[in-house]
């Protein structure tokens, strides 16, 4: 069992990459107490499904239309120094947000301001903290490094939000949008304590060409541009995560903190699942 144990842990032994999980963990926790406190603070302020729907929108038209671009950029620049640039941008809007819902400014439109520039500001960072991860453990510990990733982001989906519902029925929801900013200074920190000197990228294409590029590699792999579609069509068409704030005040009248254990749900879902389908035969075809 101990020998499982470190075989499964075996990529935390490589500094680098334990002080990057550590960051992203707390950052993700962060992020979720986020989610929850502004879905929360939207539908106190309009008591509309609609606005929520805005705040949802908001988040995703960034996200769709920068991630290509921000996966390019990844593949051209020092990712450590782009994760530095937009984990510090995301920490100073969530500032910004947090200091305006403390002083009682939460006009609809700043929220929506603030709801984009922080997705857009992500949109840069992900792929960038995704490539930056071969870099630092040894090729034949990269899965275990993705693995554990997957767990950190598993365990922070569930604990993030139970956590945020605790903070705005206990605090207030200023004070989770405070935790959030104050978390991606985690993940700042932990890359200039890295050791490691990582060699920026040195691709053959550049720029449009090179955008132009990784959208050919996916169209010559159907399977990969299948399951994305597949996975875009099942969040844009059955996603009801967003409209959460309505069921926890309306309909079962559980207030904040039930509306955190209402986001944690998906992820107790999803890792009994894996739970479970760890067990299942690997198909033969």
């Amino acid at each position: 069992m101990h020998g499982q144990w470190t075989e499964a842990l075996a990529a935390l032994r490589f500094r680098d990459f334990r002080l990057l999980w550590a960051g992203q963990f707390v950052s993700m926790l962060g992020t979720q107490m986020q989610t929850v406190a502004l879905s929360w603070l939207v539908y106190d302020l309009t008591g509309s499904p609609a606005q929520l729907g805005g705040i949802a929108l908001a988040r995703a038209i960034p996200t769709i239309v920068l991630s290509l671009f921000g996966g390019t950029l990844a593949d051209q620049v020092d990712r450590r120094k782009l994760l530095l640039v937009t984990q510090t941008t995301a920490a100073v809007l969530l500032g910004v947000l947090a200091l305006c819902v403390s002083l009682g400014w939460t006009a609809l439109p700043l929220l929506y301001a603030l709801a984009f520039a922080s997705a857009a500001a992500m949109s840069f960072d992900s792929p960038a903290r995704q490539a930056l991860i071969p870099a630092l453990v040894p090729r034949e510990r990269l899965a275990n490094a993705l693995t554990l990733n997957v767990l950190a982001w598993d365990v922070a989906a569930v604990v993030g939000p139970a956590l945020g519902g605790v903070v705005i029925a206990r605090v207030s929801v200023a004070a989770a949008f405070w935790a959030d900013a104050v978390s991606y200074l985690a993940v700042v920190a932990a890359l200039l304590a890295m050791r490691r000197d990582i060699p920026a990228p040195r691709p053959e294409r550049r720029g449009w060409e090179a955008f132009l590029d990784g959208l050919g590699f996916v169209r010559r792999r159907p399977i990969l541009w299948q399951l994305m579609l597949l996975d875009f069509f099942a969040v844009v068409l059955a996603s009801t995560t967003g409209l959460l704030p309505v069921f926890a005040r309306d309909v079962l009248g559980v207030g904040p903190d039930g509306l955190g254990l209402l986001f944690a749900a998906p992820s107790i879902g999803a890792i009994v699942g894996a739970e479970l389908f760890a067990l299942v035969p690997v198909p033969r075809r």
